[in-house]
């Protein structure tokens, strides 16, 4: 993927099918490498799904950033009532959370005491049922927490939450990709990085 592009992932089989193509990679030894953090899945380039290379995480994230996260947030704040202090206590709480190891949304539930709301019938109307999710996205969008599949396969629709633990070299990552044949052959003058906030002055 560092040489041939970014795997798109939209569920089911896909990834599998994607890799098995081009260099015929088994599902063992895809699933290895995402328990080895080799390749990863991440909301990147317009807030798309893709499986990235481990020497691409910080410029997928960076591409992410600016969708997902921010439209929940819109959503919540105009539906739903919720407020910047509310999302920033909810984010503190998840990290202190995920100290003693990786949770699924609802393993959150009972460590985050009262920073947890459901939002009921008002929140389904929008898709987000609790604030869990608004931090969740928060954190992935600022590369402080990742998901992982909670069986290690990529082919289901179950995670877990966890630590990031990535060095912060955002624009020597971003540099160095600018100038290899990725950006050229594979994104098309640089079509997926021109969506990253970071060449609008939004870098960290």
């Amino acid at each position: 993927m560092a040489t041939n592009g970014w795997a798109r992932t939209v569920g089911g089989a896909n990834p599998y099918l994607s890799l098995f193509a081009r260099n015929r990679a088994s599902r063992k030894a895809i699933e290895s490498d995402v328990a080895s953090s080799l390749i990863q899945e991440f909301a990147s380039a317009r807030g798309w799904t893709y499986l990235l290379p481990a020497e691409h995480f910080q410029v997928g994230i960076k591409c992410g950033q600016g969708f997902n996260a921010e439209s929940a947030m819109r959503s919540a704040k105009s539906k739903l009532g919720v407020n910047v202090q509310e999302v920033e206590a909810l984010k503190e709480g998840i990290m202190r959370a995920l100290e003693n190891g990786p949770l699924d949304t609802a393993g959150l539930k009972e460590p985050l005491g009262s920073l947890y709301k459901n939002y009921g019938e008002a929140g389904k109307k929008i898709g987000q049922t609790t604030n869990v999710s608004l931090g969740l996205l928060a954190l992935q969008a600022e590369a402080k927490i990742r998901r992982i599949p909670s069986d290690g396969r990529l082919d289901g629709q179950s995670y877990k939450y966890t630590f990031s633990r990535m060095r912060r070299q955002l624009m020597k990552a971003i540099l160095k990709l600018m100038h290899s044949e990725i950006s050229q052959g594979c994104f098309g003058d640089g079509a997926v990085l021109h969506r990253c906030p970071t060449f609008s002055g939004s870098a960290d």
